[in-house]
């Protein structure tokens, strides 16, 4: 898993929109990004994961929906987030946190064979002939 950084960028129209949040004074309006890659280093076995992302700008929060992604082996995949938001003064960014709310696991499968033996009681009746001397 690696989380790429946040991008705080200026959305309102004007010479700010598309510019970074930092470089513009007079925005009204921003739009928060954050990115979370996950590889599958399972070397056979797909895997569906579920991420999911928290927003924070003061006392507001912004929960997202989660997402889910099945990622084959050895392969990676974008978890893309984003908020927009209105800003007041001072400009201060929203905060993320992006957190995986379910990850998948793998089921190893053996091949087991049992051999069932049964068991009975066998009577066997035997002549015997035995000579009795007096």
């Amino acid at each position: 898993m690696t989380l790429l950084p946040k991008v705080d960028l200026c959305t309102i129209d004007g010479p700010c929109a598309g510019e970074y949040l930092s470089d513009c004074q007079h925005c009204g309006k921003a739009m928060t990004r954050c990115v979370m890659v996950i590889k599958n280093e399972e070397k056979v076995q797909s895997g569906t994961w579920v991420v999911g992302a928290n927003y924070t700008l003061g006392n507001a929060m912004f929960l997202k929906d989660p997402i889910s992604i099945t990622i084959d082996p050895n392969e990676s995949t974008a978890f893309d987030f984003n908020q927009i938001y209105d800003l007041g003064q001072p400009i201060n960014s929203a905060s993320c946190e992006l957190f995986i709310t379910k990850e998948p696991t793998v089921q190893d499968c053996i091949t087991e064979q049992k051999t069932k033996y049964e068991c009975r009681n066998v009577t066997e009746i035997r002549n015997v002939s035995r000579q009795v001397c007096e």
